[in-house]
């Protein structure tokens, strides 16, 4: 064995050159990082202090991963082409979303998967793009210190991990009530801080009441059965095709799930993916949509975080990753017909909804020839849960009726034991 000594002194970049270049962890290596993340993550979600110290521990690895990306960003690798540099800097990227969207599942349980309480806590969410700026690292502070001071029943969650809360820095729970808090250093004053406060207030105030006015229209809060998805033929779909390269499944009459296995030769993957657009077209014709994992996987509002999925991590792993992706495959013809037996009329306007860009707008109206007060339009993201979230679309259809029969004008909706379809 070899023995060798060193002594170094002085600045780090006096001692490494940041043009010798900067190596990426094997894959296999991030992997093993992700999964023992995700396995904390869930282990510890009904725990205080564990689950703070997993935050805290899920911070300075985040924060680690940032600089990394930055000091990439800031020394691109010398005598390669540009197209090659941004694909290391984008694979540099995914184990910091991985991260993001492992919290982004933590603070979803955390909320116990109140979608309500999620979308109005995350009205105002962008993420956060500094982890090292002077405010976190003062919110990092007041945490730590509000986890050791509150009694053993209260839980403290650091919403700067996330990307779902954009009201309130910490946010507390206990068996009774959920609070937010709003960190500040020092004495601030002003305007905007008025704001701040009167919009926690709203919020507040809303979950009291179950309901708000905002530009003088009320905004109800409604309760709704719990749904039901089909996740778990999705952990078996991509446990398939690690070993298969490419596996599907049946969702229903009207969806079809491929999931493809990346980690392979790059020209295959293009011959296997063009080959499922052939199958899939021979099956739904020409009108069907194609809602790709990865194009939504670290957009917030629009579908429940991957890492809530009761899959295995070692299988979130890889979807996080880019070791694996999917693609549903909805059908237009085969979602009308299901309207249809269902003793409905219908109204497309999907080319009109998918033109604006517009999760919001109808993509159909529904209309019941028995009952003219069963009327209702199915809005885009009724399929973006279909195909991202796996929920049954007979779920979304029935509780469309219950609205319809009960309430009208604006509301949100909260669903019941809704963690019993979760992990």
């Amino acid at each position: 064995m070899k023995i060798s000594t060193k002594f170094v002194t002085g600045p780090i970049n006096q001692i490494f050159n940041p043009e010798l270049g900067i190596y990426l962890p094997p894959y296999d290596d991030e992997k093993e990082i992700i999964s023992s993340f995700q396995e904390m993550a869930i282990r510890r979600k009904d725990k205080k202090y564990s689950f703070s110290e997993l935050q805290i521990h899920l911070f300075e690895t985040m924060l680690k991963e940032q600089r990394f990306i930055k000091k990439l960003e800031e020394n691109p690798i010398k005598n390669i082409p540009d197209d090659v540099q941004e694909m290391i800097l984008e694979t540099a990227k995914f184990p910091f979303y991985a991260m993001r969207n492992i919290a982004n599942g933590m603070a979803f349980r955390f909320m116990d998967y109140n979608l309500a309480l999620m979308q109005s806590v995350g009205t105002h969410s962008n993420g956060v793009d500094d982890l090292s700026s002077d405010g976190i690292l003062h919110e990092l502070e007041y945490f730590s210190t509000y986890t050791d001071s509150t009694s053993l029943d209260d839980k403290v969650f650091m919403c700067s991990l996330c990307d779902l809360v954009g009201t309130g820095d910490i946010l507390t729970k206990n068996d009774d009530q959920f609070e937010l808090i709003e960190v500040k250093k020092g004495h601030p004053r002003g305007a905007r801080i008025s704001r701040q406060k009167e919009r926690l207030k709203s919020l507040e105030d809303f979950f009291n009441t179950r309901i708000e006015t905002i530009d003088n229209h009320k905004i109800q809060l409604i309760n709704l059965k719990c749904r039901k998805n089909y996740c778990s033929q999705l952990d078996e779909c991509i446990s398939n095709c690690l070993i298969n390269d490419i596996a599907h499944f049946n969702v229903s009459d009207y969806q079809i799930t491929y999931c493809i296995n990346l980690r392979r030769d790059q020209n295959a993957i293009r011959k296997d993916i063009d080959k499922i657009y052939d199958e899939i077209e021979k099956l739904f014709g020409k009108r069907y949509l194609d809602l790709i994992s990865s194009k939504y996987m670290y957009k917030t509002g629009l579908n429940v975080p991957f890492s809530v999925f009761p899959i295995t991590s070692e299988h979130l792993s890889d979807l996080l990753l880019g070791g694996v992706f999917f693609i549903s495959f909805i059908s237009l013809e085969a979602i009308e017909k299901h309207i249809t037996d269902k003793g409905w009329k219908y109204i497309n306007c999907i080319e009109h909804t998918t033109k604006n860009n517009s999760f919001s707008s109808p993509i159909y109206f529904a209309v019941d020839n028995n009952n003219i007060e069963h009327n209702f339009s199915i809005p885009i993201d009724y399929l973006l849960d279909c195909g991202i979230n796996f929920i049954d679309l007979d779920c979304l259809l029935e509780n469309s009726i219950y609205i319809a029969d009960n309430y009208s004008g604006m509301f949100t909706v909260f669903y019941e034991d809704e963690y019993k379809i979760w992990r």
